[in-house]
Order: C-alpha cells, then structure tokens, then sequence
C-alpha cells in the first residue's frame, strides 16, 4: 500500500527546477539567457550559473554591461573637448540621454564634469 501511495504522489507532483543563466554562444549575441533553454551539456559540465551577475563575470567579462543589459547613455553633464576646444556632453549619442544636443561622445573617467557649460 506505500509503494502504490508513493508512485501516485511521484506521478502527479509537479516538479519546478530553478531558472538558472547560461552562456549564449550559438546565439552570437555574448549575453547569459535564463529561459529554460540551455543545451543539456551545459548543465551536465556546470556551465549554469544561479545569477545574472554570476554569468556575465565568468562568461562575459569583457562584454559586462552589454551582458547586464545595461544601456551606457552618460549623464549629460558637459567637459572639455581640449583637442576641438569646445564644451561637448557626456552622451553615448545625439539622443541618448534625450536633450543631448552637443554630443561629445562618453566622458572619460579622468574628464571633470560640469552640470553646464
């Protein structure tokens, strides 16, 4: 009588796995995916990772923000464009952020930045 109660309660549990993110490299786009999809060979030699975070450091380090779906836009605060001696602003491009009207391409982290010009 337990084996048969034991086999019905296997047979009708419903058994949910832990999302876990994988490395996309047949995709091409070097980002780690979670939806459930990861070849079974990247699960059987650990190539899983329990976080985004996780996955993106070991797999994608140089590719990190891209990787996080991070979007690099810059503050739009303003610096010193020595070579063309102007001020320009710290923007990924001439609408990212919104109001970036004098685009100058992202800051350097040794550039000063000024909230105007």
């Amino acid at each position: 009588m337990n084996f048969s109660r034991t086999c019905i309660l296997l047979a009708t549990a419903s058994y949910t796995t832990a999302q876990v993110y994988y490395p996309d490299w047949q995709g091409g786009t070097n980002v780690c995916l979670n939806d459930g999809l990861e070849p079974h060979w990247m699960t059987l030699n650990s190539y899983t990772e329990p976080t985004l975070d996780g996955c993106c450091v070991k797999y994608f380090k140089w590719n990190y923000n891209a990787c996080m779906n991070d979007t690099i836009v810059g503050s739009g605060d303003w610096y010193v464009n020595y070579e063309d001696k102007k001020c320009v602003q710290d923007c990924a491009s001439a609408t990212s952020p919104p109001g970036c009207t004098y685009f100058g391409g992202l800051a350097t982290p040794t550039e000063t930045l000024y909230t105007d010009a």
